[in-house]
């Protein structure tokens, strides 16, 4: 819906919805991996082959890029493929991006830590800007899934009390020790 009303111009109004899935990821090592020709030279091949990849991960589990910036990213499931199982995408999802960081990491020997964080609860969207037209997404989700990955540790999936309730049966967790 919103990608057909932004090809039309048309104008689209603040909405709410109630379960957003999101997972907010940071990557770290990129600018510690040095400066020479040949490490650059890995550094492009492996953000190349990261964009592609999380591409194809994302087209297959459904879900929608929200932004790309140097070293972070947020995805999210709920807005424009409906809600169903979306916690359960987003989850899968992570675990799929994790080994795409570990792949990456073995083949081109670098070592590039990943902390994400998952969160589903509430949200709002709307387009913002009149020149330069960009979606925006905020709310509780949003907001706990960056909190969440902030306190992630290395290379490891933190996730929100409600995801945790709703996947427990059905994914192996363990409990994070402060």
């Amino acid at each position: 819906q919103i990608v057909n009303a932004l090809k039309n111009n048309e104008k689209i109004a603040p909405e709410s919805v109630d379960n957003l899935s999101v997972a907010s990821i940071k990557l770290e090592g990129l600018e510690d991996s040095g400066n020479s020709e040949s490490t650059l030279q890995k550094i492009v091949a492996f953000q190349t082959e990261l964009l592609e990849g999380s591409d194809h991960i994302a087209n297959s589990f459904k879900t929608e890029r929200l932004s790309y910036f140097g070293n972070e990213n947020i995805f999210a499931w709920g807005l424009s493929q409906g809600l169903i199982d979306t916690d359960s995408k987003l989850l899968n999802f992570c675990l799929k991006f994790l080994e795409l960081i570990a792949d990456l990491n073995k083949k081109h020997g670098i070592l590039i830590e990943v902390y994400i964080g998952a969160a589903s609860n509430h949200a709002f969207y709307s387009v913002i800007g009149e020149h330069k037209i960009r979606f925006q997404v905020w709310g509780k989700s949003v907001s706990e899934a960056d909190l969440l990955r902030d306190a992630c540790p290395a290379n490891k999936i933190l996730v929100c009390e409600n995801v945790y309730k709703k996947l427990k049966d059905r994914f192996n967790f363990s409990e994070l020790k402060i």
